[in-house]
């Protein structure tokens, strides 16, 4: 049986999390939180914050476990956050982790949750058992870190914050590099747009900077920093790759927020050329990431039923 973590799950969380396999390394690197913390905090706040969490009950035939969810503010999406138990200490924890993620599912079908991401150290059997409830593959990643600091640099010629008046060159340049199948596993591109003009709410601050002339954008660079680190994003045309370098020196020398912090930046392999330029700037290679969605209209259906007048017998036609 599974059921919303309640308080009566504190301690069986709190043992269980111990023998968990975490999900989302941004989330984990920019702001590190227990599971039972973030059940908390969602419970307390009627999930406002922290996570959603539900509990599955142990059996003959099944061990306890739980599975919890990050919502994200600004659209309707879910981040897998974590589930119990670990693969490895059970022989029954795929099944216990295949009754979880189609729980979270028909709850996200229930709530209009539109996605549910999954992003987690690359592995075979995570792969195949997200696979089976419908989950498809997006991309892989190499994280990077640096940890030292580039010397100042003048702002290289046609770089400057990102303005109001730049949206639209942004909304082209995001729909010329992104692949298609990221595009659709993305929010809509207008929401991207908007989550990087707008400040994002889960961060301190957010720095954003754009290189175009007046035909178009050729690369965009958004440094987001936490308490506990900073978050180096880049999305550059593939033509001028190998001109980007000056541009990243010169946002990670701009920004007083970034001494004394790890920055991170995730690089998809879809965009591998851009790994040598931050090894040349210090970046050393820290983790690699596989990224799946779920697209929960398309594999989880409700059945609602239809009221028909005039008939003699009442009637329970179902959509």
């Amino acid at each position: 049986m599974i059921h919303p973590f309640g308080l009566r799950d504190i301690r069986t969380i709190q043992e269980l999390q111990g023998k968990s396999i975490a999900f989302d390394l941004q989330q984990q690197l920019l702001r590190p939180s227990s599971p039972l913390a973030s059940a908390l905090v969602g419970f307390v706040t009627n999930h406002h914050f922290g996570a959603f969490a539900w509990m599955l009950e142990s059996s003959d035939k099944m061990p306890a476990g739980y599975i919890a969810v990050y919502p994200r503010s600004d659209t309707p999406c879910w981040d897998l956050a974590s589930l119990s138990p670990s693969l490895e200490s059970t022989h029954c924890a795929a099944d216990a982790w295949l009754r979880l993620l189609t729980h979270a599912t028909v709850h996200a079908g229930q709530r209009s949750i539109e996605r549910i991401y999954a992003r987690y150290a690359e592995n075979s059997e995570i792969d195949e058992l997200l696979r089976q409830v419908g989950y498809v593959s997006v991309s892989r990643e190499e994280l990077y870190v640096l940890v030292g600091r580039p010397s100042p640099v003048a702002a290289p010629r046609g770089v400057h914050k990102l303005d109001i008046q730049d949206l639209g060159a942004l909304y082209q340049l995001y729909h010329d590099v992104m692949p298609v199948l990221v595009q659709q596993a993305d929010a809509p591109e207008t929401q991207w747009i908007t989550r990087r003009h707008g400040q994002l709410s889960s961060f301190w601050s957010s720095q954003r900077w754009l290189w175009r002339d007046q035909e178009r954008a050729y690369a965009y660079i958004g440094l987001h920093e936490t308490r506990h680190a900073l978050w180096l994003e880049i999305v550059v045309r593939p033509d001028v790759r190998a001109e980007i370098g000056p541009m990243v020196k010169y946002v990670l020398a701009a920004c007083p927020a970034a001494l004394g912090k790890a920055i991170y930046c995730q690089v998809p392999d879809y965009c591998a050329g851009i790994s040598w330029i931050l090894r040349s700037l210090g970046f050393e290679a820290y983790a690699r990431q596989a990224t799946m969605v779920l697209h929960v209209n398309a594999t989880a259906s409700f059945r609602e039923p239809v009221s028909v007048s005039g008939l003699k017998k009442p009637a329970d036609l179902r959509a």
